[in-house]
């Protein structure tokens, strides 16, 4: 998965918020925590209480460039589809795309 997972990082569309979280390090999995995760659910929480979270206009739009995206990457979602998972074409459109 580690193409296709490239492919959507590098678009910049992908921005999400990271409260408690570490910086993702190349190469490695970080490992959930579950012990972590009564905290970040309160960082979370007070973040959302706080009125830091995005509008619906911003989401909407995000939803949008991420539709745009997969439009015009296509091709080349199909093709790290099959070189991840081998998967064919028209199966990758299918259930993927």
């Amino acid at each position: 998965m580690r193409s296709l997972f490239f492919i959507i990082f590098i678009s910049g569309i992908s921005k999400s918020a990271s409260a408690a979280l570490p910086a993702p390090t190349e190469g490695k999995k970080q490992p959930f925590d579950a012990g972590e995760a009564p905290l970040l659910v309160k960082e979370l929480n007070e973040s959302f209480r706080a009125g830091r979270t995005r509008s619906y206009e911003w989401r909407v739009s995000q939803l949008k460039g991420i539709g745009k995206m997969v439009e015009e990457r296509e091709k080349d979602i199909s093709e790290a589809l099959y070189k991840d998972l081998s998967k064919p074409e028209f199966e990758a459109f299918a259930s993927e795309v």
